[in-house]
């Protein structure tokens, strides 16, 4: 009962983590890399550049889950030694590049699959940076990694900050 709960409050925790809204994205995806390189035995390490700002919480949680859905594809299908978040701000935009040294994937394939069984992690992904008003661009290739880049428009906080 004891682990059925300790596993309740993980996955609870990691849906919408409390860090995510209390200290924002950047601290979030730290706290995430921290828990999934034990529990998938890699490195993962999260780098940021330029001057933040604070998205609105609906940014904010887009951005969280589908970073952890990049993760869950590394872990599920990438055999990668180590994968890195960077996260890169600017003026109007925010970009997140997630990069794994796996054994990548063939697009060509992937793109006939979609939204089948084995794309539709990636498909969902797409839909909603589209929905936010944004890109996902996909590089990869067998034998060599995969990089996922996310970019979203700049969307603040409802208070400006």
């Amino acid at each position: 009962i004891d682990e059925a709960l300790r596993d309740s409050r993980y996955i609870i925790a990691d849906l919408s983590p409390t860090i995510l809204y209390e200290l924002g994205l950047v601290p979030a995806l730290q706290s995430l890399a921290e828990r999934f390189e034990p529990a998938n035995d890699l490195t993962c390490t999260v780098e940021e550049h330029g001057e933040p700002w604070t998205p609105g919480n609906d940014l904010r949680i887009a951005l969280y889950r589908s970073v952890q859905e990049c993760l869950n594809n590394v872990a599920r299908h990438a055999q990668a030694q180590s994968v890195g978040i960077t996260i890169a701000w600017s003026a109007t935009d925010v970009r997140i590049d997630v990069t794994d040294d796996g054994v990548g994937f063939d697009t060509a394939v992937y793109e006939r699959q979609l939204p089948d069984v084995a794309g539709f992690g990636l498909f969902s992904l797409s839909e909603s940076m589209s929905l936010l008003g944004g890109t996902l661009d996909i590089e990869t290739a067998r034998g060599i990694g995969t990089t996922i880049s996310m970019q979203v428009p700049r969307r603040e906080t409802e208070d400006g900050e």
